[in-house]
């Protein structure tokens, strides 16, 4: 079986892996290589339309006794009508370049971030392995009991409930899952948010799989007559397998590639052989992976407010100080809503963001912080710039009323971002400035910086944000923080099983982040505005500071500044 994936950045991936492998399967390699490219190949004529050479090609190859997954390439068009052959040489071509910048320097870069970049790319690329270290494989069925399995005692329980579980092998997480006596409701939401800090999707396959073909071998050794056995162990435990996969599919299909769709969608096709009941329920889980609908997302009622757009609108020379800062803070929670929604639950996993080797998982994470950066020096920079103190004073007072309506409308991460540039030293310092911003606003400030005080590990914020109605967009760096905390206060692994204990504590930061996405805003967005708010080139720290001290240099009198 080739393990060609459907996904674009696994095809080079998959070559890669078997290109730098040649101890294995030695006598084989010449045949899966040349396995692959006629894949490629026929897959492209597919594409193409060139049907008849298609046909040909084929024929030819099955008559010369070449070796290649026949069906594979139909099941390629089944779902692509593009060519995997010239998006995997354009993807080449591209990131060879990219590696070559990398590995000679880079450009104006320091040799710590060019080393990280490098590191990035070649994750991504397949070249440097950076999977998830996997415990010694044992069948579901033959794994025992002790040593497997720990619960955690110091959770306080009712009378007749099981303890939750500590720590366990992946066995035994499974074995949970789809337990005939009955199915914990809060475990599988747990499992399934935080399942990939210690496995993948095909791993969980596998399992499931495993966990599905019940040998009937155990019955005499439960005990159990071989009917009692198919009907209180066999049906319960297939039934839950199918179950819980169409749970995995309904609330994850993000998780699961084309190729690990294609399997899933084999694996049901066989299970609904099985039983009349588990062939319908199979055919329904079916046809949701080929819908592969995405996440589910309510809107907010009613209509949206008209935009407070001037009348120059069009003109080629629009500044932003001409928008109403209400407008303005409702393109810039538009704009932040966009990115944070995407947001997958796996980019919060394993400090993804954090880390080089891992940067790729967590796109829309990076696409925040690098949000939050950019709206804050923008705002420094726009409110330092102007050379006379007055314009300075209105520029001040204009940010601080975007950063009061970004918190009426309950979007603390642009608020945080824009009180963070109107706090940073460069602007802080401007004390000649502050004192010509109207006293109003300078009220509206405190107020939004009394939200983001850090006593009692930012109590006033998450008073706040359990008394908000959604929608809302949370000040994302405070959940990073707390994950991060959770992930370096715990082990990955507790004796040599996986620490669920730690997962269940990450479970609760993630869903509360998933339950914000789920209400979207009822805004009119206005092209022209968030452009204006995209295009702004803010200056680095450095300069900006530099900038600060001309405009009022340090022990200046008023009378000596314009």
């Amino acid at each position: 079986m080739l393990g060609l994936d459907l996904d674009e950045e696994n095809d080079e991936a998959e070559l890669q892996k078997i290109a730098s492998n040649p101890k294995k399967k030695a006598s084989r390699d010449e045949s899966d290589e040349t396995a692959i490219f006629m894949t490629l190949i026929l897959q492209h004529l597919n594409a193409v339309n060139l049907r008849g050479t298609y046909a040909v090609l084929r024929q030819e190859l099955a008559e010369r006794g070449v070796l290649f997954e026949p069906d594979l390439t139909d099941a390629y068009e089944a779902t692509r009508r593009e060519s995997r052959l010239l998006t995997v040489l354009r993807n080449a071509v591209r990131r060879s370049d990219r590696l070559w910048t990398l590995s000679t320097g880079g450009r104006f870069e320091s040799q710590r971030v060019v080393a990280e970049r490098l590191e990035e790319l070649l994750v991504s690329m397949g070249l440097l392995n950076q999977d998830l270290e996997e415990e010694e494989d044992v069948n579901i069925w033959l794994e025992p009991d002790q040593g497997t399995l720990v619960l955690d005692t110091t959770v306080t329980i009712s009378a007749g409930e099981q303890p939750p579980i500590r720590a366990a092998s992946l066995n035994k997480l499974i074995e949970k899952l789809t337990d005939e006596r009955g199915v914990d409701l809060s475990f599988i939401p747990t499992f399934l948010l935080t399942y990939r800090s210690f496995t993948t999707p095909d791993k969980l396959l596998e399992k499931l799989k495993e966990r599905f073909d019940v040998p009937m071998a155990i019955a005499a050794h439960r005990g159990m007559d071989e009917e009692t056995f198919r009907a209180q162990v066999t049906r319960p435990v297939q039934l839950r397998v199918i179950s819980f996969i169409k749970k995995w599919i309904e609330d994850y299909s993000y998780d699961v590639d084309d190729r690990l769709a294609f399997e899933i969608k084999e694996f049901l096709k066989s299970a609904a052989k099985t039983s009349s009941a588990l062939q319908r329920l199979c055919a329904g889980v079916i046809q949701n992976l080929e819908k592969r609908r995405q996440r589910a997302m309510t809107g907010s009622t009613g209509l949206p407010p008209p935009a407070k757009v001037p009348r120059n609108i069009f003109a080629p020379n629009l500044s932003l100080y001409q928008i109403d800062p209400e407008e303005v803070a409702r393109q810039l929670t538009l704009i932040t809503w966009e990115v944070f929604s995407a947001i997958l639950p796996s980019e919060l996993l394993n400090q993804s963001w954090n880390k080089p080797t891992l940067r790729h998982r967590a796109p829309n994470v990076l696409k925040m912080v690098a949000s939050f950066n950019h709206l804050s020096q923008s705002v420094a920079t726009l409110i330092v710039t102007p050379k006379r103190v007055k314009l300075r004073a209105k520029a001040l007072d204009w940010w601080i009323k975007v950063a009061d309506h970004c918190r009426q409308l309950n979007n603390f991460h642009s608020m945080t971002s824009t009180v963070a540039g109107i706090n940073s030293g460069p602007c802080f310092r401007l004390r000649h400035t502050k004192h010509e911003a109207s006293k109003g606003t300078l009220e509206m400030l405190e107020g939004c910086s009394s939200i983001l005080d850090t006593d009692g590990s930012w109590a006033g914020y998450r008073k706040r944000l359990a008394l908000a109605t959604p929608p809302l967009i949370p000040h994302l760096g405070i959940h990073l923080t707390d994950l991060v905390f959770i992930e370096e206060g715990n082990k990955d692994v507790d004796g040599g099983l996986i620490n669920f204990a730690k997962r269940r504590l990450l479970h609760q930061t993630i869903s509360q982040i998933q339950q914000f996405q789920q209400t979207s805003y009822s805004l009119q967005p206005v092209h022209q505005i968030q452009e204006l708010l995209l295009k702004i080139r803010p200056e680095d720290s450095r300069a900006l500071m530099k900038l600060s001290l001309e405009r009022e240099p340090r022990e200046a009198v008023r009378a000596s500044i314009a």
